[in-house]
């Protein structure tokens, strides 16, 4: 009866550390939710991250295209992360001041629009929700209280600004990267804060065009002098630099805008068939002012997008004159950063070409091709992109700061710098 006692507690320790360690991703897990955006409220273009006791406020927002049209109830829970995103060892008030669930009351229905949906929104912090602490965070939204039946997640990060940080983008130190790659080299300085261990305490993440899944993790200062820790790698701390993002124009559905050859409707649904785009691997850089694979959703024709903007059927074509290895995927924001089955392509023999329908929602769009390593699972763009060290890219550096007495990741430090400034 004890071993059979110790085993049973055994089971439920492994349980729970497999939990913990469990990376937890931005994705949409129904096939009726689309467009899911998280930004700071009134600039969608901005990236999620607000400052813990500011005045800034995130907003959340998803459509719902389920065909029964019935209003949902839907609730979302803030869940706090280390670093690498993973579930902290945190308890929810330790962190967050406010209710553990809460229910989203906000939406619209679609109006005047072929494509029928309803459009759901909330903000936070608010009066129900404060942040307590800094760090990564996930919000999960789930349906009809029911926190097992998780509809769609987000990141983002709340920072307690305590170090200042200076940076500089180069080309890359090494030679054989230095047509293709960007470094970033920065600098922390401490005098404002009580950091005793640096070497053990601080780790920085780097992501380029706020990219999780080819983020560079885990990176410890080179060099310590006085107040400034020192990240001046010539390996560690390099992107390739890929290429501008390919873009289409939806914002008129009646009006067919540079890059887009033919607007047709085919009752239910307008349909944007858009050039036969060309791998560009071997081509030369050229600068193109892009959004750097964000989405903007936007009716030219109305006045309130979020409702009013219609769904429509975008046609993807990819010269190749033979088919890779492995699948090949529309990528970017209008996939949440991810290789979904929805923006997988199909290899065309007789047209040798890949060819792939997404529906999305009016607006201007970016977006490249990707590779998805059927082994490792890495996801690469330079085999159809190619990669250049002058292209134009955001970065943003994480400063992280490990809380020893409560074991959690502060987070100290955040700055957004772009390659061409």
């Amino acid at each position: 009866m004890k071993k059979l006692h110790l085993f049973f507690i055994m089971f439920l320790i492994n349980i729970q550390v497999f939990a913990q360690e469990e990376v937890l991703q931005e994705a949409v897990f129904k096939d009726n939710i689309y467009t899911l955006m998280l930004h700071p409220e009134n600039a969608p273009l901005s990236y999620p991250i607000i400052n813990l006791n500011g005045n800034e406020k995130l907003k959340l927002s998803f459509d719902d295209l389920e065909k029964d049209k019935k209003i949902k109830d839907y609730q979302y829970t803030i869940i706090h992360c280390n670093a690498d995103w993973t579930m902290s060892d945190l308890f929810y008030n330790d962190y967050i001041d406010g209710f553990e669930e809460n229910d989203i009351i906000e939406y619209d229905q679609s109006f005047n629009t072929f494509c029928d949906y309803i459009h759901y929104k909330t903000i936070f912090p608010n009066d129900d929700l404060e942040f307590l602490v800094s760090g990564n965070y996930i919000v999960k939204v789930y349906e009809d209280y029911d926190i097992d039946d998780v509809v769609l997640q987000a990141r983002f990060v709340v920072v307690e600004q305590q170090i200042a940080i200076t940076s500089i983008m180069k080309t890359a130190t090494r030679a054989d990267l230095k047509f293709t790659s960007q470094e970033i080299d920065f600098s922390l300085f401490t005098q404002n804060s009580n950091i005793s261990n640096p070497l053990r305490d601080i780790n920085v993440t780097i992501t380029q065009n706020n990219r999780w899944d080819n983020a560079i993790y885990n990176l410890k200062p080179r060099f310590i002098k006085n107040n400034e820790l020192s990240f001046d790698y010539d390996f560690e701390n390099v992107f390739l630099g890929g290429n501008e993002f390919r873009y289409f124009d939806a914002k008129d559905m009646k009006f067919a805008a540079e890059r887009t050859q033919n607007i047709e409707y085919k009752a239910p649904f307008y349909h944007f068939y858009l050039i036969n785009d060309e791998i560009l691997n071997y081509r030369k850089y050229t600068y193109n002012a892009d959004l750097n694979g964000k989405i903007f959703i936007k009716n030219d024709r109305g006045f309130n997008s979020e409702n009013e903007s219609d769904y429509l059927w975008v046609h993807f074509t990819l010269k190749s004159e033979f088919e890779y290895p492995n699948d090949v995927y529309i990528f970017g924001g209008l996939t949440n950063w991810a290789c979904t089955e929805k923006a997988k392509m199909f290899f065309n023999e007789d047209k040798q070409q890949y060819e792939c329908e997404l529906f999305v929602k009016q607006g201007y769009y970016n977006y490249q091709f990707a590779i998805l390593n059927s082994n490792s699972g890495e996801i690469t763009t330079t085999e159809l992109e190619g990669s250049h060290f002058d292209t134009e890219n955001d970065y943003i550096i994480y400063v992280y700061l490990r809380d020893q007495s409560l074991n959690y990741d502060k987070l100290i430090g955040v700055k957004t710098m772009n390659s061409y400034q």
